[in-house]
């Protein structure tokens, strides 16, 4: 099973199986193995073997299971490894064996530049001595000369086996080891200057093992921001962490500042992973921590937090945290942190109970002040969310440029949670707008982003859009699955799961599966301190829509009727005009043809003048029926006409993709208007001529 020759991975993980047999090992264990013993049989025999007699795995029930965390395994060398290293370490000259010692302290792979800083000598000196180890194949091999920002040269090694390193590590006394780490790292830091923050976990590592705690602190905030930029949010936490451990042993001014801002980072981060009682959690230490220390600022900053991810769990505890940080606001002494709250209240406000324009204003408002500060990260918050407000007008096109500057301004400060916010508005919107080409780039995007951050949340959100797109396109078998997948039976019902079940209850009407739509849009109405309020639109659309396919009118019309209310509360054109179509209808399949006219006229105005292609369709071909059922022949042919166009735009679309543009054409509502549309387009343009 294991030959001289170094095993693979396949025969590590055989040889754990053989020699633990029906073992309950986690698969990282035999990558933890392979980090350590580098393939090499007799280090992994000697390693596995060890962590058996320190009871680092036991049997229970009969199995093999590791007895520790994974990290206990990573540390330590066996006892007959280390005595045969050290051997082979006595062999060298004295030379020697400091620059390796010191290289164990540099790292895995050091440049001769750390050692000879390490131990005062010279690094022409130190590449010698090195050079020849690694010529005799002792400990190291060497890895080519290396350039630091500084202009530094030297050559650069690496320890050929991490047990070689960590053996020649141990054996360094502790204080030793302190003095090593603190020139290495003061060393490092110097020669990288501005751009220290590259290797901010190398210098933290340094400082936090020679106890200078203060710069430990400032280089492990810094390499949990560049884990950040890199999607690491894991890492990124466990930066934050040991931040926090050491910053309690700064004085006090120090340790109070330090704290709060580590608190507000280690929340921001969790937020860009989607642990949302995580970052409530964090936000509410803040919160506390802050008002112990009578600051106000990171207080109302920590409150804001809070409430934005209570919204995804609780809408009302959502709104009294925002509404705490308001009464802070007026004694903050900064205007640009004032019109922040401000705006941060005004618009979560909007999101959850409804529009008010003095809400709205308090949005636009603070986008001036923050900008005009020059808080790019505020901005790019403010931004983000002022795009959801512009489709609650219906200005879609406003809506995505909106967004697109909140995508800009979120990359430049490395917001991924507000990257993702800011896709999914942009989505809503393109959607609404009927480009549904770029919508699909969008969602692949931000899905892609979610993904990466690990935010199971957003990733469900930008699940259910496409799926919401689906339903458009009259894929609703598609649609279904995509929203059925997504939800986890007994799990706690969270804001993004809202989306789902209205979409979902769409897509079983779609099939007329309505006892199934009824089921879904009732478990949205059941979550009432959930409800956001522009879900509410389609929610009420999809209710009315059931109702009139059940041909219970009276129902179907309280439904639509509530739906134009809210919509012309802020004047969102699509659901108002899709409101009054289905009332019209209602009025249609009553045989009230005046009623059916009047509620047309409203559809047919909140239409004109707006890009509401989901919605001018429909109303045109309601209105077509209306005007054929009056006599009117050139009227409907006018709307006829008018619908099938706004259909080829949307067909258009679609054309990158065959499958959904075939979907979409199959649909029976449009196959009806655009079997009208054309010949009403020729008869129109006859008669036109006529008229010449």
């Amino acid at each position: 099973m294991l030959p001289g020759a170094l095993a693979g991975a396949t025969e590590r993980g055989d040889y754990l199986s053989e020699r633990f047999a029906g073992h309950a090992f986690p698969a990282e264990l035999t990558r933890v193995i392979n980090r350590r013993t580098e393939g090499n049989p007799l280090f992994m025999v000697s390693l596995v073997e060890d962590f058996v007699a320190r009871g680092l795995s036991v049997i229970r029930d009969g199995r093999w299971e590791l007895h520790a965390v994974l990290e206990e395994v990573e540390v330590g060398v066996p006892e007959n490894l280390r005595e045969m290293i050290e051997r082979r370490v006595r062999q060298l000259g004295e030379d020697e064996r400091q620059v390796l010692a010191a290289g164990s302290v540099a790292g895995m792979e050091f440049s001769a530049a750390s050692v000879a800083a390490a131990l005062q000598r010279a690094p022409a000196k130190v590449e010698e001595s090195c050079d020849e180890l690694a010529h005799r194949y002792l400990f190291i091999r060497s890895l080519g000369a290396g350039e630091w920002p500084d202009g530094t040269v030297a050559s650069r090694y690496r320890f050929v086996h991490a047990l070689h390193r960590n053996a020649l590590y141990q054996g360094i006394s502790p204080a030793r080891r302190r003095e090593l780490h603190q020139s290495i790292g003061e060393r490092e830091e110097v020669a990288y200057g501005d751009r220290a923050r590259d290797i901010a976990a190398e210098l933290a590592a340094h400082f936090e093992q020679a106890g200078a705690n203060r710069r430990a602190v400032r280089h492990l905030a810094e390499a949990a921001d560049t884990a950040t930029r890199r999607n690491a949010n894991s890492e990124a936490a466990g930066y934050v962490g040991r931040a926090l451990d050491l910053v309690e042993r700064l004085p006090e001014a120090e340790r109070v500042a330090g704290r709060l801002a580590l608190l507000e980072q280690l929340g921001q981060v969790r937020r860009a992973m989607g642990d949302v009682r995580a970052t409530v959690e964090g936000f509410e230490a803040l919160a506390r921590y802050a008002r112990e220390q009578g600051r106000a600022d990171v207080e109302a900053r920590a409150l804001l937090e809070l409430g934005g991810a209570l919204s995804w769990i609780d809408r009302d505890r959502s709104l009294a945290a925002v509404e705490q940080a308001l009464v802070l606001a007026p004694g903050l002494p900064d205007e640009a942190l004032r019109a922040h709250v401000r705006g941060f209240v005004g618009c979560q406000r909007i999101l959850l109970c409804g529009w008010r324009d003095e809400d709205a204003e308090a949005c636009r408002l603070a986008i001036d002040a923050v900008r005009r500060a020059g808080e790019r990260r505020l901005l790019s918050l403010h931004v983000g969310r002022y795009a959801h407000l512009r489709s609650y007008q219906a200005d879609y096109r406003a809506a995505c440029r909106t967004a697109e500057e909140g995508l800009r301004l979120a990359l430049e400060v490395s917001d991924a949670y507000h990257y993702m916010t800011c896709q999914f508005h942009r989505a809503w919107a393109l959607l609404h707008l009927g480009e549904w080409q770029e919508l699909r780039g969008v969602l692949r995007d931000g899905l892609q982003m979610a993904e990466r951050n690990g935010h199971r949340l957003w990733a469900r959100g930008f699940r259910f859009q496409t799926a919401w797109l689906l339903t458009h396109v009259g894929n609703f078998a598609s649609a279904r699955a995509l929203c059925e997948q997504e939800r986890s039976p007994g799990a706690e019902i969270q804001m993004d799961q809202l989306l789902g079940s209205i979409v979902l209850g769409f897509a079983h009407l779609g099939s007329k599966r309505h006892a199934a739509a009824l089921r879904a849009f009732q478990e949205v109405t059941a979550q009432s301190t959930l409800m956001r309020s522009i879900l509410l639109m389609p929610l009420r659309l999809g209710l009315g829509q059931y109702w009139l396919a059940r041909k219970q009118f009276v129902r179907a019309r309280e439904q639509m009727q509530e739906l134009c209310r809210l919509a012309a509360t802020s004047g969102e054109r699509t659901y108002l005009a899709l409101g009054r179509q289905a009332l019209a209808e209602a009025a249609l399949a009553q045989r009230n043809v005046p009623a059916a006219e009047r509620e047309l006229s409203e559809a047919l105005h909140a239409v004109d003048g707006y890009e509401v292609p989901l919605a001018e369709w429909r109303v045109c071909a309601t209105a077509a029926r209306v005007e054929l059922a009056r006599g009117h022949r050139v009227k409907a042919d006018a709307y006829w006409t008018r619908s099938a166009a706004v259909l080829d735009r949307l067909a258009a679309s679609l054309k990158d993709d065959a499958d959904l543009h075939r979907s979409f054409l199959a649909q029976p509502a449009v196959q009806m208007v655009r079997r009208h549309g054309r010949p009403a387009a020729r008869r129109l343009k006859v008669a036109r001529r006529a008229l010449r």
